[in-house]
């Protein structure tokens, strides 16, 4: 049928129309073929909406009424119960045959309606099919839940429900309010299932508030609004939080043996809606790593390296539990915390901090692969990057880095950087943990020793000999001081000389400076036939020769200290003579006592503070001084600055004038 112009319709005529749309629309609300296709009915639609006159308010009006005596039929059915499965099914078949009735009532809705017929067809079901057997329809579902929970019915069936409330309203609010119905009346029935988890201690309580919580994640909550689950969790967390004692008392036993109750409680908490209870466990957490530092250090009386391999000990303690924790970012801030507190707070009762004693097993962890004498060395149980990872929990990491500098000064000039595998490693956790200048200042001394062999070895052919072993550093990145001027014996000073000679021939511009004191010097010599060796420091050799030659050393103070050391060591008797154990080749180990290096990282630390003020004033040109303390504080260093230090070094910018207080009080300029 094909309309091209508006006609007018008697009464018969209409109902005629009317009477083929009633029973097809009768067809298709049955789930049955129509008698006629779709677009036949739209064309009857159509010319009753176009027709003059008011006819089309008559069709919306049978239409309307038509949806009233569908629901109507459908709400007697609901009488015979079960009624959930029934519902669902006449709803969704009755959502389905309305988006057709949408369709063929297109042109109607379109020019004449405000509402739609899916709209208007909606709110005729909530009103006569939803609302008055509300009730009994949640509260069957609700029942279904223990089944599905167990796995007899399938979860498919909540997830169909719940499209069915949400899709009920004719706008989203009112979706919204059909589907809160149903979640208030889940809320006190999950409320009322879950506090059966209250009766349950310890162990137990674990175990099934998990297994709870697994099989309503799984099986109940993916079905649901995200809304629900959270109020539900909400539910969950108080129980949590009723039981945190409990779960306090069973995460200390998880660290100290039973490792899985520690993943438990964590996951438990981890997917609580509420922080506070993984802010509790990290408190216990902290209280636990300071039980297991008291434990292993309190009343330690062992040497250095076993002080730190007790630190050591801890620390494996703390990774270990960390990955209990799957290395949750939180936690492993509270460890950084708490170990920075150990560390700072427990320091060996022979030095003041812990960063000289990591720094020296280090030197002794790597010149353990260097010595052939097993008597010699200490007994280290552990890795170089076990011991390196203390060095992140110091507070003063500068004194570390300085110590360490100066050990693998030692170290090279020795020859007993030998593991260069472990040396690299060493440096390139340094380069992530002090930075890159720290680091690239370590690498330049093994530059600086390949090429000195370079150098010596072409020294030693120009002489024709293998007496003279030299190692040249590059100022400013060795740790050295210049030795005073020594007058040696003239057999070391020519040697010396010749040296100089060869080297400003080919390095024209460069200065050389002798380190006496980082000087060895082997001497070789026969006793009753027999060849003797030993290799001592320069400066006790010029000592040793000076009883025959009758040279003199103008530093006293290096002469004396070393001739102390002599007498220790046994090469010498009080009287200044040498022993006869020395001749015979029987002798003590000669040791040197470190220089103490708390004056150059105290100014280290005074440099790093006038730069950073400097940097800070040049950008602000005017600033409090209250606030450029506050500001220097959070700046990242090697070291933890303090209120006083940074008074002290604006005190010495104000004399070095670089800024000025300001007339106003407490103000500072910058004078550049």
């Amino acid at each position: 049928m094909t309309l091209l112009s508006p006609k007018a319709l008697s009464t018969t005529e209409y109902n005629k129309l009317w009477k083929f749309i009633d029973s097809n629309l009768v067809l298709l609300f049955s789930s049955e073929p129509t008698k006629i296709s779709e677009m036949e009915l739209y064309h009857f639609v159509y010319v009753i909406s176009i027709a003059p006159g008011e006819l089309w308010k008559t069709l919306y009006s049978n239409l309307i009424l038509f949806l009233n005596h569908f629901c109507e039929s459908i709400c007697c059915k609901m009488s015979v119960k079960p009624i959930t499965n029934l519902y669902i099914q006449e709803y969704l078949k009755y959502e389905h045959a309305l988006k057709k009735m949408e369709k063929i009532c297109k042109y109607l809705t379109t020019y004449y309606l405000h509402e739609s017929i899916i709209d208007s067809g909606k709110r005729i079901w909530k009103e006569l099919v939803f609302k008055p057997n509300s009730f009994e329809i949640i509260s069957e579902c609700l029942s279904y839940l223990n089944e599905i929970r167990q796995s007899k019915i399938d979860q498919s069936f909540l997830c169909t429900f719940r499209d069915c409330l949400l899709s009920l309203g004719a706008t989203s609010q009112a979706s919204r309010e059909n589907y809160e119905i149903f979640e208030d009346e889940y809320i006190k029935d999950f409320e009322l299932h879950s506090s059966s988890l209250l009766k349950y201690s310890q162990r137990d309580f674990l175990e099934q508030v998990t297994i709870m919580e697994k099989i309503e994640e799984e099986r109940v909550w993916v079905s649901l609004e995200n809304t629900t689950k959270v109020r539900a969790k909400k539910i969950l967390n108080d129980i949590w939080l009723k039981k945190s004692d409990c779960v306090s008392q069973l995460l200390l036993q998880g660290l100290d043996k039973e490792n899985d109750l520690v993943e438990m409680i964590f996951n438990g908490c981890k997917r609580a809606i509420d922080s506070s209870l993984l802010e509790k466990l990290r408190g216990i957490y902290a209280k636990w790593i300071l039980s297991i530092a008291y434990k292993k250090l309190d009343n330690f009386t062992g040497d250095r390296n076993g002080w730190i391999e007790k630190l050591v000990d801890i620390l494996r303690c703390v990774n270990k539990s960390l990955d209990l924790f799957h290395n949750d970012l939180s936690f492993i801030q509270t460890a950084q915390i708490t170990l920075k507190n150990i560390m700072s707070s427990v320091p060996h009762k022979n030095t003041p901090n812990n960063a000289m004693y990591i720094a020296l097993y280090l030197h002794d962890l790597l010149r353990k692969h260097y010595s052939h004498s097993t008597c010699l060395q200490p007994t280290l149980n552990y890795s170089s990057v076990e011991v390196l990872e203390l060095s992140n929990y110091l507070q003063d990491k500068d004194v570390f880095e300085e110590w360490y500098l100066k050990l693998l000064a030692k170290r090279l000039l020795n020859k007993e950087a030998t593991n260069t595998s472990m040396e690299e490693n060493i440096i390139n956790k340094l380069r992530e943990m002090s930075g890159v200048s720290y680091a690239t200042k370590l690498g330049r001394m093994f530059s600086d020793i390949a090429s000195s062999i370079s150098l010596t070895n072409d020294f030693n052919n120009f002489i024709r000999s293998t007496i003279l072993d030299v190692s040249i550093g590059t100022g400013g990145t060795w740790p050295l001081k210049p030795s005073e001027n020594i007058e040696l014996p003239p057999v070391m000073n020519d040697l010396l000389n010749s040296f100089e000679f060869f080297y400003k021939r080919k390095y024209e511009s460069r200065k050389l400076q002798w380190v006496m004191n980082m000087s060895t010097t082997q001497i070789e010599w026969k006793y009753n036939g027999e060849l003797k060796k030993v290799t001592l420091p320069t400066l006790a050799i010029a000592l040793i020769i000076s009883k025959s030659d009758g040279f003199q050393m103008k530093n006293e103070g290096e002469v004396y200290t070393m001739y102390q050391a002599l007498i220790k060591s046994e090469i010498f008797d009080s009287s200044g003579n040498i022993t006869s154990s020395f001749l015979q080749g029987h002798h003590k180990k000669l040791g040197i006592t470190e220089q103490k290096t708390s004056e150059k990282i105290k100014e280290d630390r005074s440099a790093w503070g006038e730069a950073v003020c400097v940097r800070l004033m040049k950008k602000m040109k005017k600033c409090r001084e209250l606030d450029l303390i506050n500001m220097v504080i959070k700046e990242k260093a090697p070291f933890i600055p303090t209120e006083q230090f940074v008074q002290n070094v604006i005190e010495k910018l104000i004399e070095k004038e670089y800024i000025e207080r300001d007339k106003i009080k407490g103000v500072l300029n910058y004078l550049y």
